[in-house]
């Protein structure tokens, strides 16, 4: 316990910052005769219930703050994120819609951020999903602001896990960070719009360095996306008929 509460407290004085955390450890500048506020819901690295695979990610977070149902985290073989440019098309949020729909007896991971991910969040709460959401802000912050429905859902209805304790404020710098948490929970990733330099590639890129299946619906042969450059570079492609499964899997 006294370990843990080390932990939460550094992650509290270093605004949960992994690299200031690390110095901190190995300097030993701490206090470890502190205690943690009766009100903090914290597990840690140190926690059995911290995830293996989480611990497979990049800089793999020494705390993460949640509100929700923790136990959730037992059930990681059965969640899958749906991924997307924030600025979805139309045809976009059809898809989603229809992904969400035929995985609907699984837990849905995302960031809650506006568009295709934000109209994930949506269409599983219609269905009675529950929802794991992974903020770049503390918690308690409901960002963006449009998206409060999502993150009140999940209050109830899932788990709200962050790096970052209560009242810190979202960052640009916090975003891409947390989209290697959302690629270590996710079992599996469906990518249904990216352009190349955006957050969600980010987040591809740290689950194939998991080892992770990515799947990706294919667009049309004139489209701007980068759909299906990731499909020729091995990714899965996304078949409705199919679904989340191998055998989608071409001869390359």
């Amino acid at each position: 316990m006294k370990a843990k509460n080390l932990l939460i407290n550094l992650a509290i004085d270093n605004a949960g910052d992994w690299n200031k955390i690390c110095e901190d450890i190995k300097a030993k500048n701490y206090n470890d005769g502190r205690s943690v506020g009766k009100n903090i819901r914290a597990i840690t690295y140190l926690d059995t219930n911290y995830p293996d695979i989480l611990k497979q990610a990049v800089k793999p977070p020494f705390v993460l703050f949640y509100e929700g149902s923790i136990s959730l985290l037992d059930h990681l073989d059965n969640t899958f994120a749906v991924l997307g440019n924030r600025k979805s098309t139309v045809d976009g949020e059809m898809i989603t819609s229809d992904i969400v729909y035929n995985n609907r007896d699984k837990i849905l991971v995302s960031g809650g951020s506006i568009g295709i991910q934000a109209a994930a969040c949506r269409n599983a709460m219609e269905l009675h999903v529950p929802i794991i959401l992974i903020l770049g802000c503390g918690i308690d912050c409901a960002y963006p602001n449009e998206n409060k429905d999502i993150f009140d859902y999940a209050r109830v209805n899932g788990l709200i896990l962050s790096e970052y304790p209560f009242d810190t404020p979202p960052s640009p710098d916090y975003f891409p960070v947390r989209n290697r948490i959302i690629a270590a929970l996710s079992k599996d990733l469906v990518v249904v719009e990216v352009s190349q330099n955006s957050g969600t590639m980010i987040t591809i890129t740290c689950a194939l360095s998991m080892n992770k299946d990515i799947y990706v619906v294919p667009q049309p042969y004139n489209s701007d996306l980068y759909n299906n450059t990731l499909i020729l570079e091995g990714a899965l492609p996304y078949i409705k008929t199919v679904g989340l499964t191998v055998d989608n899997r071409t001869s390359h």
